[in-house]
């Protein structure tokens, strides 16, 4: 997981690295676009690679990159609670949720960092339901995209049967 405040480190400081996770079969995740604009997505997903990202909300600015974060079925990990206290959006109304929805992005709910934001899971989802008006249907979507989402039992090219959870 590449997890860095994201203005005053660029990207291409991790392309190496990235390159030596991908090589040993290690699953990627790049936090990008939670306090920079979609051009750090874009970068993000053209650099690094990742099977995730984490916030990625000002990808929800630019149809093109939630096209392509679609196709290339890289998920993000929405944190509703948090992404209200850092600032990424003004209000939990405001959350590009159902863009990403509308777009076809795999989605996982997530509590960013439960003691921090004061929040849980169920909270989460709760919050998603109550602001977005989701359905039962909507619900168990956005579970199975989170099962989807995980780097549990997929096989990778260091293990490809599978197993147990990887970082």
């Amino acid at each position: 997981c590449i997890a860095v405040l994201e203005r005053p480190c660029p990207l291409i400081l991790f392309i190496e690295p990235s390159k030596l996770a991908t090589t040993m079969g290690l699953h990627k995740t790049v936090h990008a676009g939670e306090d920079e604009g979609p051009a750090r997505v874009w970068d993000a997903v053209e650099m690094l690679g990742p099977e995730r990202l984490g916030h990625a909300v000002s990808a929800g600015q630019d149809p093109k990159l939630m096209k392509r974060i679609a196709a290339d079925r890289i998920a993000i990990e929405v944190c509703l609670t948090s992404n209200v206290q850092t600032g990424a959006v003004p209000r939990v109304e405001e959350h590009p949720l159902p863009k990403f929805l509308d777009a076809g992005i795999l989605c996982a709910i997530c509590t960013d960092n439960p003691t921090v934001s004061g929040t849980n899971l169920l909270n989460e989802y709760l919050l998603a339901i109550e602001t977005f008006d989701l359905g039962e249907e909507d619900v168990r979507r956005l579970a199975r995209m989170a099962v989807e989402a995980s780097f549990i039992d997929k096989p990778t090219p260091a293990r490809p049967n599978g197993g147990g959870a990887r970082p």
